[in-house]
């Protein structure tokens, strides 16, 4: 299970990037989106995937603004991002919605 709370990781700072825009990521998994955004300037403040192996990814490469946990029964962070990046699921991985064969 994921042992990090919101409140833990926003106390421990954030990646300090160059512009005044600021974002929060859900479903993030190990950051490929997210890491897009922080090449282009945004500050991510928080991420979230249910996923921790993911999100022990994320943060070796990113950062330790990840949360690993059920973004549906956690408690959001306090802040005020200009973006909410939302990563959708790898068509390859996804459980959801039917299988096609082709």
């Amino acid at each position: 299970m994921c042992e990090r709370d919101v409140q833990s990781v926003l106390s421990e700072g954030h990646y300090g990037g160059v512009s005044d825009l600021t974002a929060v990521s859900l479903y993030s998994g190990a950051g490929g989106l997210d890491l897009g955004f922080v090449r282009a300037g945004v500050n991510v403040l928080w991420a979230n995937d249910s996923d921790r192996f993911a999100v022990d990814t994320y943060r070796a490469n990113i950062g330790n603004h990840a949360v690993c946990g059920d973004v549906l029964r956690m408690t959001p962070p306090e802040v005020r991002p200009t973006l909410v990046i939302g990563g959708p699921p790898c068509q390859g991985f996804s459980v959801i919605g039917r299988m096609r064969e082709n």
